[in-house]
């Protein structure tokens, strides 16, 4: 006998009596601003300047965002200049390059970052 008083009570609260249908024309009512940019992404520009060297040197070089995403890895001479054009997330705010033992961040400040291979380090010795 409860489980029917129950039953009776579900079917009688979900009946359509009380349910409200929204208009049919919704036209008009979201509207965004006209600049508003809806990319979740932003092409970026990775250059590299070359030295000039007697000799050459071929070290790995890794390209990555500040969260710690490698989106580059791969073998580049230090005498020849590397370009990249790539989509990168919002979010990210810097990438990080790093070529053997020289490590460089760059913040996300326009559409081109420019890094070299200059060392970093206080004898300047390429390692």
């Amino acid at each position: 006998m409860f489980a029917s008083v129950v039953l009776l009570i579900n079917v009688w609260s979900c009946s359509n009596r009380d349910m409200e249908y929204p208009s049919d024309n919704l036209t008009g009512e979201l509207k965004a601003n006209p600049v508003f940019d809806w990319s979740t992404t932003r092409m970026v520009v990775i250059e590299i300047t070359a030295l000039e060297l007697p000799v050459e040197i071929s070290r790995k070089l890794t390209l990555s965002t500040d969260d710690g995403n490698v989106f580059y890895a791969g073998t580049q001479k230090m005498n020849k200049d590397f370009r990249l054009s790539l989509q990168l997330p919002n979010h990210s705010q810097s990438v990080t390059m790093k070529y053997g033992a020289i490590e460089k961040t760059v913040e996300l400040e326009g559409s081109t970052l420019v890094f070299d291979y200059l060392p970093n380090n206080e004898d300047n010795k390429i390692q």
